[in-house]
């Protein structure tokens, strides 16, 4: 369907009244609602921060928040967050596409009657959340209700046999089995880690004190550890949506990869270690996150690329072109991406032990590497096909987070 053609469908009447339909029992007199599209509810990497970022924009500006989704009973959907959602925003379940697509149409926030319906592309919603971060205003996070945490504390001691207080940490991995989607099996394959890669951080984390939870799809390649304190709960039958949505929002702090349910953990305010990054303009992070990047090669390099040959060649505007990232132009550069090391991933753990303890040290690396991060976004801010686009801010520029240190100093490479 073209944007004309979308466009025509939903202006008919019919349409706007199912709309109208589906809403109004949601609002009150005197109330200003706002009408949020999310059609990738199946997906937790939008079903858990958009909302969030939903709220942080406009939560002071809108009485009530309406989430517009398709039917929670889809086999896919995360139900129990889809829940404790529902004890925050308005939930209204469709399967009308032309309603649930609506923010391709990019018309920005428009009038229907008693509520304003968001038009607004995905890369703009993005952006405006970048720089709502930016400027420093306040994010509102999800929170668990009393009888969502109550359940979870309650399988922490009496079926994890977890000690009340011990701190924990969320652990997922993106395996091979996570990139069998068709449009974007190549950036699937380039964003895949081999959990192995994380043990000897496991180990540092047992010792240290925490317990280990590691979630993920069923069938994923297991990881096993002596450690009682280790769980694979995405090869146990006793792993669930909720354990997924419950230790996300309580962990010590998350991690991950590039994969869905970082954002989950993001989206509760829990900060993460993101290993194995890709660059990305709309990359969102916590104050209190650390990062680090896969090495990236061209053609038969055997030297990585560094973070400023990287952005000469736009790698991380061409994650986001088009509903999918650039896979053409990967494959035609013949770039190969090579993951983090376990020396990478446990010096990086060791260092948000160290941030969470108190013990946060000056970061050079991180300076920077803002530096080249503002200097990237500079250059595309100027780019008018980027503007017309929505893509001429780089949230690397704005300081959401900081590149891990341990790391940085590991691969000197990187910033040269």
């Amino acid at each position: 369907m073209t944007p004309q053609e979308h466009l025509a469908e939903l202006n008919k009447p019919e349409t706007l009244q199912e709309l109208y339909a589906l809403v109004q029992p949601h609002l009150r007199e005197g109330e200003k609602a706002l009408v949020y599209p999310l059609p990738f509810a199946i997906a937790i990497g939008h079903l858990a921060p958009e909302p969030h970022y939903l709220a942080s924009l406009y939560d002071e500006v809108y009485d009530k928040l309406v989430l517009l989704t398709p039917p929670r009973a889809l086999p896919r959907i995360n139900k129990p967050l889809f829940d404790i959602l529902s004890n925050r925003f308005a939930m209204v379940e469709t399967q009308n596409v032309t309603l649930l697509t609506a923010r391709d149409l990019d018309l920005g926030m428009t009038s229907v009657g008693p509520f304003d319906f968001c038009l607004e592309h995905t890369n703009r919603f993005y952006r405006a959340f970048t720089l709502h971060c930016a400027a420093g205003k306040r994010q509102v996070h999800l929170g668990l209700d009393p009888g969502a945490r109550e359940r979870g504390e309650s399988w922490l001691k009496n079926e994890a046999g977890i000690d009340p207080g011990t701190p924990f940490v969320v652990m997922h991995v993106r395996e091979p089995n996570y990139s069998n989607d068709s449009g974007s099996a190549s950036f699937g394959r380039t964003r895949v880690v081999d959990p192995e890669s994380f043990r000897p951080a496991v180990d540092w984390l047992l010792e240290a004190g925490y317990a280990v939870f590691r979630i993920g799809r069923p069938g994923s390649p297991p990881f096993r550890h002596v450690s009682s304190r280790v769980l694979d709960l995405a090869n146990e039958d006793r792993g669930s949506d909720f354990l997924d949505v419950y230790l996300s929002a309580a962990c010590a702090f998350s991690l991950n990869c590039m994969s869905g349910p970082e954002a989950l953990a993001r989206a509760f305010g829990r900060p993460s270690v993101n290993t194995n990054l890709l660059h990305n303009i709309y990359a969102h992070h916590l104050p209190e996150d650390l990062f680090l990047f896969k090495k990236f090669h061209i053609r038969d390099s055997t030297e990585p690329l560094s973070y400023e040959e990287q952005l000469e060649l736009k790698m991380p505007s061409r994650m986001v072109l088009g509903p999918l990232p650039d896979s053409r132009w990967y494959e035609a550069e013949q770039i190969r991406a090579e993951a983090c090391t376990p020396e990478d991933i446990l010096g990086a753990v060791r260092e948000m032990h160290d941030r969470l303890s108190g013990a946060r040290q000056a970061n050079p690396a991180n300076e920077r590497f803002l530096e080249l991060s503002r200097s990237y976004e500079n250059s595309i801010s100027r780019d008018e096909q980027a503007r017309s686009l929505g893509m001429d801010i780089y949230s690397y520029a704005h300081g959401m987070g900081e590149l891990s240190s341990a790391w940085a100093n590991l691969n000197p490479w990187f910033l040269g």
